[in-house]
């Protein structure tokens, strides 16, 4: 896995990167999934049982590589959708995700890893950037602190229904790397980013289940891609799993 380092242009010195944070910096999707299917209510009023019973399976086996693998390859972006949890149940879902101890004992993605060397050893410039759900900043906020430990990283945290192209286009309009698991986002964002000859801004897909499942966007963002003069990484989520 590996950011595509477009910097070296003559007249972008520093690397400016925006990353996501849930599903880039940090995977929360495997952690959930396992706290709502040990959650008696929400399997109980699950309209995917089979789904459910699979994934309990792997887990009782312990076959986590495969449990993070069906999680990371699934089709629908939204786990509520995936696991079949009906929208009355939305609340109890969003609780275990609200809960301020549920980034506590996460850990970085490699990727998440790899950009906070960038920031140690070559002094490039990070954003973090999430839309957080009501409730959850806080927690959030917290953990990325005490992950960075001190690195000069800033953190924008955003409502949940703000776009994040339009604080790409107004406070980052420059950047080297966007990275996101949202492929709407990579495509509002592409439309925002205008390349030159010696500067080509780079945005990083995730090969999830959820994006690779969206080929007419794929599509529409490769010609966003070459029309604006941007060059495009796709990435492969982590291989081991992180629970």
């Amino acid at each position: 896995m590996k950011v595509n380092l477009a910097s070296n242009s003559l007249d972008v010195p520093v690397l400016e990167i925006v990353s996501d944070v849930d599903e880039v910096f940090v995977y929360i999707a495997p952690k959930w999934t396992s706290l709502i299917i040990s959650d008696k209510t929400m399997v109980s009023v699950s309209t995917k049982p089979e789904q459910i019973a699979f994934l309990q399976h792997l887990l009782e086996e312990g076959n986590l590589a495969e449990f993070w693998k069906q999680v990371c390859l699934r089709k629908e972006y939204y786990l509520n959708d995936w696991l079949g949890i009906p929208k009355e149940y939305m609340e109890d879902f969003m609780a275990h995700y609200i809960s301020t101890a549920f980034y506590s004992n996460l850990i970085p993605s490699k990727l998440g890893l790899a950009i906070m060397k960038l920031v140690a050893h070559r002094g490039a410039r990070l954003t973090l950037i999430s839309n957080c759900i009501a409730g959850t900043e806080e927690a959030k906020q917290k953990w990325l602190k005490n992950i960075l430990g001190g690195l000069p990283v800033k953190l924008v945290m955003l409502p949940i229904d703000t776009s994040k192209a339009d604080y790409v286009k107004e406070e980052q309009p420059r950047l080297n790397e966007f990275i996101d698991d949202k492929l709407e986002s990579i495509y509002d964002v592409a439309n925002v980013l205008k390349g030159s000859y010696n500067y080509s801004p780079s945005i990083n897909i995730i090969r999830f289940g959820y994006v690779i499942n969206k080929i007419e966007l794929l599509e529409k963002l490769d010609q966003v891609r070459i029309d604006r003069g941007l060059s495009a990484t796709v990435m492969d989520f982590d291989s081991d799993p992180n629970l």
